[in-house]
């Protein structure tokens, strides 16, 4: 009766004779009262024995109870019951059967409760008799202890109570079918009233066992072990632990379980073999083993009891004894199937970044009318075996992290949430406005002030930011270009699979690996073993990947590839002594499970999933090596020059650096995505060795990634020394005369044509600026004074002054569209005659502004106008006829300022295709440029596959946080761009056909927080931003969508 000192059964019993003794007193009490069909809510009479009654009889006139007597028929509910019953189904929840004997409710109250003075209608009341309805109730056990010598002389006495929270109750079955969902509600609202009346009855607490003995021994309850919650059908329907429904755990732990079961077909016999516990157990690699056995494991489960308690099931396919540690010797013993239950607590584990749900082991309780097993005559056995499972299994389970049943992280389930991401979550912000509309909610020039403020280049002449976008819209474009060949089609040399793939998709990796994400649209495959042939689609195959560096020659490519890539643009280059490309290195890649997708996989048992996933993974090895000999794992390649060539880099590098810790685990949830940094030097020069941070402004929203040149590369090496030459050309100074020239006269030439000054360069200086502009100028000022007196000769002379002033304006302020620099100078010459006190004087201005534009094509540069100087001409009131100060300014100085010449190298850096660098076979452009504060330059790159421009997000939606279980489509659209410059995505004509789909599958991509559905026309879309997405989907033509979607479809 007391099987293992567990009393649960007893307390049950005691508990549930407590509440019938009061439901029969309360039987008693309305038996004995006058029967008649008006009642007073408000007598004292009434008031007096209404908690009496309460268990057999309630009344419920609304929340004003009306004065004097009321039919019976007039009240919103009357009820008539029948013994409660209690029957515990855990350690935490008791339910409670409450059963209607007669009766009625009034159904339209419930939806009018809020209208003052609402009166009842017989015609809307619904009779009630024969009604059982289940309420899952929580408990908690007190002990009042304390001392009385009437009660015994012991040490302490305590007083068992237990406590039902009546007020948090909730409706689990009903007995009958005929009322439909509308009118449990209605009921369930009555029925919560009547529970929070018993609760003020007090009818909540109840005196559990005695214990007022004298000895020493406590009562130990453990309902969990003699429930049979299980045996009642939908009794614990619906229940989640900590908001995970358990069908989402139990993948979760499929997931797990095959992940470690794949080790042993991918890497071969692990180096610690206690790390594949979860699959299986050899008695010879533990640390003191009393038997001899090999147990093979399939798949753990749970139940639950309740939102905190479960049976968790370790099923074991074979469990194999032999005679000695040698197991290759005959097996003495086998047994087959057995399930072993255990009821366990389940906490949540919030010390890290996510929270974890993982079974409290330490509680774990053997139970065996939960378990299936068959030892008939081998009792040994069993006991040896569930000592070991309980004393150290278990405490394996915890040691290889195998205890926790559900990560948000994601794991290998149709369920698994998904979220989009963008560059930088902690930056860039979208807001849908009531309107409708999307606004920045920091506006870009913001932004860009920022990024200009702040941007750093760490001793580097290059740094080329590199989205994860980027990346996978490269992807998208090879794709499309390559449509023949193994990207979109590919079969097994053996002919075993044969399957039709989506555009690759990635996720970098704070380790400096990428999450490599194969999408198979549909397939077949003759099973490794070569039991039978398997068909299924939308499965997707994730892969950790390191990312490498290699230099071109070193690579095997098919010729197909090679020639190629030989015509490829950066081939082409003169001068470039060798090519580094980044690659993914699929030679090693490691296959990831918990971010696989593979719907079907467990249609069947446990070991076809193990056939299935063994075959694919073998078929998978030969497609991984058949894409790098193709040449289509290379994600970026970079020229390298000799130390001469302008712009060249000499030397190059590349880092995978994170705002935050991305890891394979965590990288599908939202998080500022890392980049992938190319460093370089020019000239030779050495990398430096410094820590490289993550960098403010790397990735713009939207774009391809970023460029920055640094100032003395760019600035300081070309584009002022290039300026500088307008200031040769444009300053005039005197000279002296030559030798067959008059001795009394003005001459003047300018820098450019000077004997002894044109060897030196009129360097332009930084001036102070400002926060919107970097400003430097040129000056130079020559004043020379003729004077000549004496016995012989008239006092006479004269002096002339040439000033020169020119000025230098860099933007460093955003304008996506145009970059304008600004030139002007002026140029004085001024003439004194001394003896008279005659002047005269000619100013000359000029001003040119360079644009640098913006547009579908890339960057152009262009003046904006033929730069003329204007003159200004002054001079004494009294005529001077002698020198002519305009004409002689007009003469030395330019009739055209000649900015277009100084040009050439600012056009070979920034128009056309970026010499430097380029994505695999594609190419990139640039865009929207603007200096930093410290004279950097940054650009926004753009990149071109096959002649057309890849579109960041050209995708619907990359990855939905909702629930994808019972979803999948094949769709196909017509356009998909980036639209208005608010952030709208735009597709049309996108056919979505439901089927079961994994969101990999379905290549979709997002960027931002949140997001809605703007408008749609045409057929069914029905979108609502936080669902998953809706079934039966026809044609959509025409989508308009803000830049999130983050949370998906519905």
């Amino acid at each position: 009766m007391c099987l293992n000192d567990n009393s649960a059964t007893l307390s049950a019993r005691y508990l549930s004779a407590q509440l019938s003794a009061m439901w029969q007193n309360a039987v008693e009490c309305v038996e004995t009262e006058h029967e008649s069909a008006i009642i007073d809510l408000r007598s004292e009479e009434y008031d007096k024995h209404k908690y009496k009654r309460g268990l057999a009889q309630w009344h419920y006139g609304g929340r004003r109870v009306p004065k004097g007597g009321i039919s019976k028929d007039a009240l919103f509910f009357y009820g008539s019951f029948d013994e409660p019953r209690l029957e515990f189904v855990c350690n935490h929840e008791v339910v409670l059967y409450l059963r209607l004997k007669s009766g009625h409710l009034n159904h339209a109250y419930p939806s009018r409760a809020n209208i003052a003075n609402f009166k009842p209608y017989p015609k809307d009341n619904i009779s009630l008799g024969g009604l059982e309805v289940a309420y899952r109730i929580p408990f908690t056990r007190r002990i009042i202890e304390g001392r009385d010598t009437a009660v015994g002389n012991g040490d302490g006495r305590r007083i068992q109570l237990l406590t039902m929270d009546l007020k948090s109750a909730q409706a689990v079955l009903f007995s009958t079918n005929d009322l439909d969902r509308t009118k449990r509600e209605v009921l369930n609202f009555y029925l919560k009233k009547y529970l929070q009346f018993l609760q003020n009855a007090g009818h909540h607490v109840l005196f559990d066992l005695p214990d007022f003995d004298n000895d020493t021994h406590r009562q130990h309850i453990d309902y969990s072990l003699v429930s049979r919650a299980f045996n009642v059908p939908g009794l614990q329907a619906d229940i989640e632990i900590f908001g995970t429904n358990i069908d989402t755990i139990n993948q979760y732990l499929r997931t797990t379980w095959l992940d470690v079961v794949s080790r042993g077909f991918i890497s071969g016999p692990s180096p610690d073999p206690l790390a594949n516990c979860i699959y299986e157990v050899r008695s010879n690699t533990l640390p003191s083993a009393e038997s001899h056995f090999h147990i093979t494991f399939m798949p753990p489960s749970i139940r639950a009891l309740c939102p905190k308690e479960v049976v968790f099931y370790i099923n074991i396919s074979d469990l194999d004894f032999y005679g000695s540690a040698d197991f290759s010797s005959a097996v003495t013993h086998s047994f087959k199937d057995l399930k072993f239950a255990f009821v366990l607590d389940v906490v949540q584990d919030k010390t890290q970044d996510i929270t974890l749900l993982q079974l409290e082991l330490g509680s774990a309780r053997f139970c065996e009318h939960y378990s299936t097993f068959d030892f008939t005559g081998e009792v040994t056995f069993f006991q040896q075996i569930i000592k070991f499972i309980s004393e150290e299994y278990l405490t394996l389970l915890v040691q290889y992290k195998y205890h926790v049943i559900f990560s948000p992280q994601g794991g290998f389930t149709e369920e698994v949430e998904f979220s989009g991401i963008s560059e930088d979550e902690g930056e860039w912000k979208t807001v849908v406005e009531a309107s409708g509309g999307v606004s920045s909610k920091r506006s870009t020039s913001i932004v860009w002030s920022e990024i200009v403020r702040k941007f750093s280049l760490y001793s580097f002449d290059h740094l080329l930011a590199i989205s994860e976008e980027s990346i996978n819209a490269m992807f998208s474009s090879m794709y499309t270009t390559f449509s023949n060949e193994c990207l979109v089609k590919w079969r097994h040399t053996s002919g075993n699979l044969n399957a039709e793939f989506r555009p690759i998709k990635i996720r970098l990796l704070s380790n400096g690996n990428a999450l490599v994400i194969f999408n198979i649209d549909s397939g077949s495959m003759t099973l490794k073993n070569g039991r039978g042939t398997y068909e299924f689609d939308t499965w997707s195959i994730a892969y950790e990947t390191r990312i490498k560096m290699v230099e071109h020659k070193s690579i095997t490519w098919v010729d197909v590839a090679r020639e190629r890539y030989g015509r490829s643009y950066i081939h082409q280059i003169p001068n470039v002594q060798t090519v580094k490309h980044i690659i993914l290195d699929f030679e090693n890649a490691v296959y990831v499970g918990k971010q696989s997708l593979m719907p079907g996989m467990w249609d069947s048992d446990p070991r076809s999933a193990v056939a299935r996933l063994d075959s694919i993974l073998h078929f998978m090895s030969g497609y991984l090596k058949e894409l790098a000999y193709y040449g289509h794992n290379v994600i970026h390649s970079i020229p390298i020059f000799p130390g001469q060539e302008v712009f060249g880099l000499t030397d190059a590098t590349f880092r995978v650096i994170s705002k935050e810790t991305v890891t394979v685990a965590n990288c599908v949830q939202r998080h500022t995505s890392p980049v992938l940094v190319v460093f370089g030097m020019t000239g030779g020069r050495r990398m430096p060795d410094t820590h490289t941070p993550w960098g403010f402004g790397w990735v713009f929203p939207r774009s391809h990634g970023s460029l920055c040149i640094s100032k003395e590369v760019f600035l300081e090496s070309r584009l002022l020394p290039s300026l500088a030459r307008i200031n040769a050309r444009t300053t005039v100074v005197p000279r002296f005369p030559e030798e067959d020239e008059e001795e009394w006269k003005v001459y003047l030439t300018t820098w450019d044509q000077h004997r002894y000054r044109k060897e030196k360069s009129c360097n332009w200086t930084l001036l102070e600026g400002n926060a919107d502009w970097l400003e430097y100028g040129w000056e130079h000022r020559d004043e020379w004074k003729y004077e000549h007196s004496g016995t012989q000769e008239t006092t006479d002379g004269f002096s002339v002054l040439c000033h020169t002033k020119n000025q230098l304006v860099l933007p460093t302020t955003f304008h996506s569209a145009l970059m304008e620099i600004k030139l002007k100078g002026q140029s004085i010459l001024r003439v004194k005659d001394i003896k008279k006190q005659r002047t005269k004087e000619t100013k000359a201005n000029w001003s040119a502004t360079i644009v640098i534009k913006t547009d579908s094509t890339g960057l152009r540069v262009t003046i904006s106008e033929p730069v003329a100087p204007s003159f200004e001409h002054s001079e004494s009131e009294e005529m001077w006829t002698s020198f002519n100060t305009d004409t002689a300014l007009k003469q030395h100085l330019p009739k055209i300022i000649d900015v277009e010449s100084a040009l050439s190298d600012l056009r070979q850096l920034l128009e056309g295709s970026w010499r430097w660098g380029s994505a695999g076979l594609g190419t990139y452009t640039l865009a929207s440029p603007v200096f930093t504060r410290t004279g950097d330059l940054i650009f926004q790159l753009r990149q071109t596959y096959g002649g057309v421009q890849s579109v960041i997000g050209s995708e619907l939606m990359q990855y939905g946080r909702r629930s994808l279980s019972n979803i999948s489509a094949e769709y196909k659209t017509g356009k998909s761009v980036i639209g208005n410059g608010n952030g709208y995505l735009e597709a049309t004509t996108t056919t979505i056909r439901s089927q079961p789909m994994s969101v990999h599958q379905m290549g979709l991509s997002t960027s931002s927080e949140t997001g809605s559905l703007l408008s749609v026309e045409e057929e069914d879309l029905a979108f609502i931003a936080g669902g998953g997405i809706t079934t039966g989907v026809k044609v959509v033509n025409q989508v308009r969508v803000g830049t999130a979607l983050q949370e998906g479809f519905h």
